[in-house]
């Protein structure tokens, strides 16, 4: 409690960290990577190399020790990058953090799939304190979390000439009941309204059937597209 009414934050904080999210933190000698589920790290790998920081006198030429210096680092990092692939499992964010030029270097070594997850995280060393990772994981999430909402608006409306949507929640019902409906789009008020009960059911039959929720937590788009007491669905398939 905070003074005469329940501090909610970090309960949304919680919710919003609910989703396993992948740090790698990384020099051109060492890495660490940590797999985070909400709070939690679930998973750690720690991996490093030896690597001499200057050209010393004699032996071979400065390029050629340059060189093999670079290739030493570029088959470290193609290491590192196998080693992210195997703890990637459903992770929602690949969040990259570390000093100096390592980050870009590692980056070039991801295939697509991690590429589209990724984000450059600044101010994260191996040094950070666990509790400024946790807001950096929660503010990449908050981000990540609001773009894909837009995506999903963006597809409803894409989907409605097409017969693919449904906006009633007589029809959603019907649609739910058959498993028709691929995402359910709630607002996030969904609980202070008088259809308080019936979105609830909707939900619960959304869950029995596969069927995604997707929360809409901007008041600007939940105006727009009044679903202050419905629901809105995208449909697998078109009903009668």
């Amino acid at each position: 409690m905070a003074s005469k009414k329940p501090f909610i934050k970090p309960f949304n904080d919680i919710l919003k960290t609910n989703y396993d999210v992948l740090l790698v933190t990384l020099d051109q000698k060492s890495a660490r990577i940590q797999k985070f589920h909400g709070s939690q790290i679930i998973q750690e790998a720690k991996l490093r190399i030896y690597l001499q920081g200057r050209h010393r006198k004699g032996g071979q030429s400065q390029g050629r020790f340059l060189r093999a210096r670079q290739t030493k680092i570029h088959v470290f990092f193609k290491k590192v990058a196998n080693k992210v692939r195997m703890m990637d499992s459903n992770s929602e964010l690949l969040l990259l953090g570390g000093i100096g030029p390592a980050k870009t270097e590692f980056y070039n070594k991801l295939d697509s799939e991690l590429v589209k997850k990724c984000r450059f995280v600044e101010t994260v060393s191996f040094s950070t304190p666990k509790n400024d990772i946790d807001e950096k994981i929660i503010h990449h999430l908050y981000q990540h979390r609001q773009k894909y909402v837009r995506e999903i608006i963006e597809k409803y409306k894409n989907l409605v000439k097409e017969g693919l949507t449904a906006k009633r929640n007589n029809i959603i019902f019907k649609a739910l009941e058959i498993g028709a409906v691929d995402t359910l789009i709630v607002s996030a008020n969904y609980h202070t309204t008088s259809q308080f009960k019936n979105i609830m059911k909707m939900m619960e039959i959304a869950k029995n059937t596969s069927a995604k929720i997707e929360f809409v937590v901007s008041p600007k788009i939940i105006k727009k597209l009044e679903i202050d007491d419905s629901v809105l669905a995208i449909l697998r398939y078109r009903i009668k």
